[in-house]
């Protein structure tokens, strides 16, 4: 009997989480967001795959010499990274398949949501989830709009020097096996393509999120402080969002909370 009245419980708890409207929105914010990594994770993923498999082909049929170590190192890096990056996007299909779990392990539940980036917006958010209204407040909102302000033309600039340095890389590593082929000296070419190629996984791999210091408060705010679970310092008191084990080392992951833009992440 009772684990029967336990297990009622928490279908009532779920159900009061179904028909929160504020929770709903961003529960479909955030299936949206793993969504998008998951297209553009499995992207790259299939090419790193393709281009590893083809420079494995190439490897077998070239000759011995520096074409064949340049195929031999482009088969297992593009290899070793797309396997790494297919762990990636599976975890992040998991969340779009199960985005509740994942949610709450983001920014809490409703009753117990976790601190955001700073305190002002710790009370708003706290305000609006429990408020239950569909409707973003204009302080969250104004914070997400600032942040995508410089997040979309990053993305197009990061984008373009994604594709010019690839390009690059090309041309220069073609001239490599070309000049080997004949002979020349290659090694001036070889750093200049390993270069091109760091600077491609840097700009791609670029984490979307930082860490740094909480600020913001409100003033008035309680004095005493706990760590929460980007390592921020974050008031506590009354009114404040309670949650188990502060204090406790979390490991920051990028990327959560709502999407890119949200109020959970600098």
């Amino acid at each position: 009997m009772p684990r029967r009245g336990r297990s009622n419980s928490s279908m009532h708890t779920e159900h009061v989480k179904a028909a929160n409207p504020a929770y709903e929105r961003l529960l479909q914010d955030y299936v949206d967001y793993h969504l998008a990594l998951v297209v553009v994770g499995g992207f790259f993923t299939l090419a790193l795959l393709a281009f590893g498999v083809g420079s494995w082909v190439r490897f077998r049929r070239a000759p011995r010499g520096v074409e064949r170590r340049t195929h031999l190192g482009f088969a297992v890096v593009s290899s070793t990274v797309g396997l790494l990056l297919a762990v990636v996007v599976a975890a992040n299909l998991s969340n779009v398949l199960n985005p509740r779990q994942g949610l709450a392990g983001a920014i809490g539940t409703p009753s117990d949501l976790k601190p955001a980036a700073s305190g002002e917006l710790t009370q708003s958010l706290t305000e609006w989830v429990r408020s239950g209204s569909a409707e973003v407040p204009r302080l969250i909102q104004s914070h997400v709009d600032a942040r995508l302000a410089w997040q979309e033309p990053k993305a197009v600039i990061s984008t373009l020097l994604l594709v010019v340095f690839v390009a690059l890389s090309v041309v220069v590593w073609r001239s490599v096996i070309k000049r080997s082929q004949t002979g020349q000296r290659v090694l001036g070419r070889v750093l200049a393509g390993s270069a091109s190629m760091l600077a491609c996984f840097l700009i791609w791999g670029r984490p979307s999120c930082r860490r740094g210091s909480s600020r913001g408060r409100p003033a008035g705010s309680v004095a005493r402080s706990s760590r929460n679970w980007t390592g921020r310092t974050s008031p506590t008191g009354p009114g404040w969002p309670r949650r188990s084990g502060a204090g406790q080392p979390v490991s920051p992951r990028c990327g959560l909370g709502v999407r890119p833009a949200s109020p959970w992440s600098r």
